[in-house]
């Protein structure tokens, strides 16, 4: 992905469909090759927690994706935004969806029922 066209602040990432978030973390392994090399880490965790975002309903799946962010930006807290929402039917979801640039996802494949779509 070329996130180096986009400014500093428009690499706004969203991943729907967040699973173990293996799309958000990859992307804040780019992210982090982009930052100015003198960011602190207090600053390099702001950012990251401002760019990147997620909509997952499975709750064990969104307890792996925190865990995962939080290892890829260690020694730094939680505080990553991990929607717990249905990306089907969540009013979040377009809001999110708007204020991304860039979008990830890989989602749910096959025919879905009503129920499962929410």
């Amino acid at each position: 992905m070329p996130f180096d066209k986009l400014g500093y602040e428009d690499r706004r990432i969203f991943e729907p469909f967040t699973g173990h978030a293996p799309f958000l973390t990859s992307a804040l392994r780019r992210l982090r090759e982009l930052l100015p090399k003198d960011i602190s880490p207090q600053e390099r965790h702001s950012y990251f927690v401002r760019m990147l975002s997620g909509m997952e309903n499975e709750p064990f799946a969104r307890e792996i994706a925190r865990y995962a962010l939080i290892l890829a930006d260690y020694p730094n807290p939680d505080g990553w935004h991990i929607h717990d929402a249905n990306a089907f039917t969540s009013p979040e979801f377009d809001r999110l969806l708007q204020d991304a640039n860039i979008v990830l996802c890989n989602p749910p494949y096959g025919d879905l029922t009503s129920a499962e779509r929410g």
